[in-house]
């Protein structure tokens, strides 16, 4: 049996963790006026219920995704996990991720935790799920690194991608950030050359070549060009003059480069 008090814990967070431990047994909240239950198999979800006690206030016993909503509105009270204890009414054998996720589409969407590339945790998992067409879209977006800023004006994908970053299966791609010397090239034009090496170790970051580069300068001021990797540039960002003419930067400047 293990205790404790929600104040302490993110509940979707302790069954989450219950599910992928594979824990076979029942979850039991109780707050003043309910009992909610949640009964795990091999972390498979068997049945979710919430059940007003006698003599309390408010609307009728809630079961599935319902019940974990009414539990995520007011997520207070103590539980305990009792082991092994199985459920004789089973209508569920489903992931605990399609569930919460039901549930999750009934509240509010979180806030997005961060803006920038996201990168999917457990593949495996995100397949589980039921998705549409349009959602799946969304999903190759995410995949594709768009950053998670660039869907807020599409309100129903900011949302999908919220709710999974909720779920632990989106967390933020950190790019690496590299520091370079500016220099002047003469070999392209409209484009900066990066050593293809840096590059190299930027795709493994996105899953993918970097089509631009993001690059400040000592005093702040961002700017945003496309980039070629070329081998043996070094320590070098390389610009030719029809880009460097249009920034303040100067030759022999420190710089602060990474995808954009």
């Amino acid at each position: 049996m293990t205790l404790g008090n929600l104040a302490d814990f993110d509940v979707l967070q302790l069954l989450l963790l219950l599910a992928q431990g594979k824990r076979t047994g029942v979850l039991r909240v109780q707050r003043p006026g309910a009992l909610f239950q949640c009964w795990l198999e091999g972390g498979q979800v068997r049945r979710v219920s919430l059940r007003r006690l006698r003599g309390a206030p408010g609307e009728s016993d809630l079961e599935g995704a319902e019940a974990l909503v009414g539990l995520l509105r007011e997520p207070s009270g103590h539980f305990q996990f009792d082991e092994g204890v199985r459920s004789a009414h089973r209508p569920l054998d489903v992931p605990l991720d399609v569930v919460a996720y039901a549930a999750l589409r009934e509240l509010p969407a979180p806030e997005l935790p961060f803006t920038g590339p996201a990168r999917v945790t457990d593949p495996a998992r995100l397949a589980a799920f039921p998705w549409s067409l349009s959602e799946w879209e969304v999903l190759d977006r995410i995949r594709a690194q768009v950053p998670l800023g660039d869907l807020a004006a599409d309100p129903g994908a900011a949302a999908l991608a919220a709710r999974l970053a909720r779920l632990g299966l989106l967390r933020e791609r950190r790019l690496r950030t590299a520091r370079l010397l500016v220099a002047v090239t003469h070999e392209v034009a409209g484009a900066v050359l990066v050593d293809a090496m840096i590059v190299e170790r930027w795709k493994g970051d996105l899953g993918r070549l970097p089509e631009h580069v993001g690059v400040r300068d000592e005093g702040g001021k961002s700017y945003r060009f496309p980039v070629r990797g070329h081998p043996e540039v070094g320590a070098l960002i390389l610009i030719p003059p029809d880009v460097l003419t249009k920034t303040r930067l100067q030759a022999g400047e420190s710089v602060l480069v990474k995808p954009a």
